[in-house]
């Protein structure tokens, strides 16, 4: 996921002092990319350790780290590509041909792999989505009985977390969240990390807390910045993802 993307992605998580950072930002990125520190907190009229705290809060390790990655974003000329103004049908199967590559050009092969042999050979399988993401892991659910597969998709935010404190080591916990910080999730998480389940997290948040204890992590391209021009929902590439899975499963079947 793109530095402008991410920011997005933890908008319902800032402070007035840190929106004003991100709308600076998405108005003027230069201040980030040209600038250290200390510069950049003054030129926003923010204190250095403001503008720390917001690069932390979006998942990197601080200011040198976002300001290399958002520097590599404006020099790929991404930025400006993204800004769609021509509202078509066209420009929409364009800007899904652009994300489609992206995941073709990812890891995502070797992800399956790994994805499908734990759920082959895991006890039980279960699915979890809260609102959008709860249509994504029901169809999973769905697709994987078409396969022989048996598992169980749980989107009753009520049940969520509980559900996984009854998980065992031999079970598999499938997560689809978009930004892996919704708090009933991550809730959920925990409890399945504390009784050594496996996890699969399948998320668009490239830079999510759990990066280091959660090995099968697929971090899908995100429709963040054409949400702007376009009713597009970031789910689309969810059934992407289960097409691809379901096709990986059974060759291996």
């Amino acid at each position: 996921m793109n530095p402008i993307d991410n920011i997005l992605l933890h908008n319902d998580e800032f402070t007035q002092s840190e929106i004003k950072i991100k709308n600076i930002i998405l108005t003027n990125p230069d201040i980030i990319a040209c600038f250290p520190l200390v510069t950049a907190a003054y030129k926003m009229n923010v204190s250095k350790s403001a503008l720390l705290r917001f690069c932390q809060k979006c998942g990197y390790k601080g200011f040198s780290e976002f300001k290399y990655e958002l520097s590599r974003y404006l020099h790929s000329g991404n930025l400006s590509n993204e800004k769609i103004i021509n509202d078509s049908s066209q420009e929409i199967i364009n800007l899904f041909i652009e994300k489609l590559t992206l995941l073709k050009e990812s890891n995502l092969d070797n992800q399956l792999e790994a994805l499908s042999e734990d759920i082959l050979k895991s006890n039980k399988i279960k699915i979890y989505g809260v609102h959008e993401t709860g249509l994504a892991a029901r169809h999973l659910q769905y697709r994987l009985t078409t396969i022989g597969i048996d598992s169980e998709s749980i989107t009753d935010s009520s049940l969520i977390a509980e559900k996984a404190l009854f998980s065992s080591k031999n079970d598999l916990n499938i997560y689809f969240s978009l930004s892996a910080l919704t708090s009933i999730i991550v809730e959920s998480i925990k409890n399945s990390i504390s009784n050594n389940s496996n996890i699969a997290l399948i998320t668009q948040n490239n830079k999510t807390k759990f990066s280091k204890q959660i090995s099968n992590i697929i971090a899908l391209p995100s429709f963040s910045l054409a949400k702007d021009s376009f009713f597009i929902d970031s789910q689309a590439l969810n059934f992407v993802f289960i097409e691809l899975l379901i096709n990986k499963l059974s060759k291996l079947l």
